[in-house]
């Protein structure tokens, strides 16, 4: 990231932004995630709720034994 920053500072740096061609498939797009993102979540977050077990075992962790 610190060289990200650099290189931001630079004189010839480009200016800061994304540019987007907002073509008919880009606003599909846009469209589809404004949708998703209103539906309520159809799965429970295991690794904040659950014993742990699942987010252990995927690291390979053996609860620290």
């Amino acid at each position: 990231m610190a060289v990200v920053i650099a290189l931001s500072r630079r004189h010839d740096a480009p200016d800061p932004g994304v540019e987007v061609e907002e073509t008919e498939d880009f606003e599909r797009m846009e469209r589809d995630v404004h949708a998703a993102l209103r539906k309520p979540p159809t799965w429970e977050f295991k690794a904040r709720t659950g014993s742990g077990e699942l987010l252990h075992s995927a690291a390979g962790c053996d609860g620290c034994s």
